[in-house]
């Protein structure tokens, strides 16, 4: 005869910061001899051992009670509809199988007394303390690993198990960093403008620098030429001037009409030559443009306004005038845009096109746009690498200065990119004087007030 026992235990688990509670189910299968009663009189007669009187069935069915249960007559054979879920608590040990069957199990209780002892043998609550005492053992090895990688330094990113654990952030991580991600703690660390200031200490404190560490030859130069000094501090300059000869032969050559630094400390060209105490070094002024046109050149100094020289710079030649461009929508300037790129390129497959914006985000935008649009020759430069070679380089302002192109599109024209201030004035400035032969622009919104009002009125 063949008994199928169910054991359910509960364990209750932790992992993650979370518990829950298992429910774990055991089925066994016993094999017992049909004839318990001469089983149990020949064990008793080879091994001597004493055994106790079987379990009466009333106790059977009272191992797990259980509200509402239908009691259970020993001298009347119920069936499984009579009798009802309830009456049975123990789910493994319904069999249906008939009257015969139930009746027979009811009348002999080895085989409740079989199950008895192995419920004593294996009780349910040293397999949840064995559970127990593994998960204290993992958990004291967890934070024994944890311990360990606090103590070690980091260095460079952390390793890949060490993402894996902590791959939910700490609110205090969180605060610690910035919406870009980067940290907002400062560590010690210095700038490179403290090379400067360090560089005029040594020169002030010790001498003339030096070639290297272990050479005492000091740097001497016999002449300097020093391009764009406008963005240069007088400390910056100063350092350099150190470095000549006794003749102190120099060339200092600049526009501070096109400074892209407003808080460098290089006001004008007198007040900067009075802190070098240069004070008797003549200026000289360029009055001649030969990179751009008379309308494109007068367009640069009404932008500037105020901040404009006394000296107009004459122009050389004449050319196209600078056109406006407004649109309601981004959208709507990009599709102008590429159109008339592309017919540009493919009457003049040699020129070379700029096209700038005041923030790098501006010029990912419309590169993004123009290349949807299949405009020919189409590059994007964030680092000042320019190939200068045939084609669009799509920037923005503070890449191109020094620089020059055939063809210039300023794009965001509007008043939320050039307000009325000397920055903006500054940066419209250059953007315009890199264009050689024309100048467009295209503004979304507003018209930035920096531009001439006529301008505006025959504005496209």
């Amino acid at each position: 005869m063949h008994v199928k026992v169910l054991v359910a235990i509960y364990v209750v688990q932790r992992e993650s910061g979370r518990t829950k509670a298992l429910k774990l189910r055991l089925y066994l299968r016993l094999r017992l001899p049909l004839d318990l009663g001469r089983e149990e009189k020949r064990n008793a007669k080879t091994d001597g051992v004493t055994r106790e009187p079987p379990i009466e069935s009333n106790e059977i069915w009272n191992l797990a009670p259980r509200k509402n249960r239908a009691p259970v007559d020993q001298g009347e054979v119920q069936s499984d509809a009579e009798r009802g879920q309830a009456a049975c608590p123990l789910r493994c040990v319904h069999h249906r199988r008939g009257a015969n069957h139930q009746a027979r199990r009811r009348e002999d209780p080895a085989p409740m007394s079989m199950l008895d002892r192995f419920v004593d043998r294996h009780r349910s609550a040293e397999i949840v303390g064995e559970v127990e005492t593994r998960r204290e053992q993992r958990d004291e090895l967890r934070s024994r690993r944890d311990d360990a990688d606090d103590e070690r330094p980091r260095r460079g990113k952390p390793e890949d198990e060490d993402k894996e654990r902590d791959e939910e952030p700490d609110d205090d991580d969180e605060m610690r960093r910035g919406i870009d991600g980067l940290d907002l703690a400062e560590g010690a660390k210095l700038d490179p403008e403290d090379d400067t200031l360090l560089l005029r200490l040594h020169q002030r404190l010790r001498g003339p620098l030096t070639r290297g560490k272990l050479s005492k030859d000091p740097i001497v130069y016999e002449h300097i030429l020093v391009d764009e000094a406008q963005d240069l501090s007088p400390v910056e300059l100063a350092v350099v001037l150190d470095t000549t000869s006794q003749a102190k032969s120099i060339t200092l050559s600049g526009d501070v009409q096109q400074r892209l630094l407003m808080d460098n400390g290089f006001s004008d060209w007198k007040t900067v030559l009075a802190e070098l105490k240069l004070s008797h070094v003549e200026i000289e002024p360029l009055k001649l443009s030969y990179r751009s046109t008379k309308p494109i050149i007068d367009f640069s100094r009404a932008v500037l306004g105020p901040l404009a020289s006394a000296d107009a710079p004459l122009a050389t030649r004449e050319g196209a005038p600078v056109d406006l461009f407004t649109h309601g929508h981004t959208g709507d300037a990009v599709a102008t845009l590429s159109e008339a790129l592309r017919d540009l390129m493919q009457s003049e497959p040699q020129a070379s096109v700029a096209v700038i914006a005041r923030y790098p985000e501006q010029a990912d935008l419309y590169f993004g746009g123009l290349q949807r649009a299949e405009v020919p020759y189409l590059r994007r430069v964030a680092e000042q690498d320019f190939s200068f070679k045939p084609g669009v380089d799509v920037t923005d302002v503070r890449q191109v200065k020094g620089l020059e192109f055939d063809y210039v599109v300023i794009v965001e024209a509007s008043e939320s990119s050039y307000p009325d201030d000397d920055e903006a004035r500054h940066l419209l400035h250059i953007a315009a004087t890199r264009a050689a032969h024309q100048l467009w622009l295209f503004a979304v919104g507003r018209v930035s007030p920096l531009i001439p009002q006529e301008l505006k009125d025959r504005s496209l």
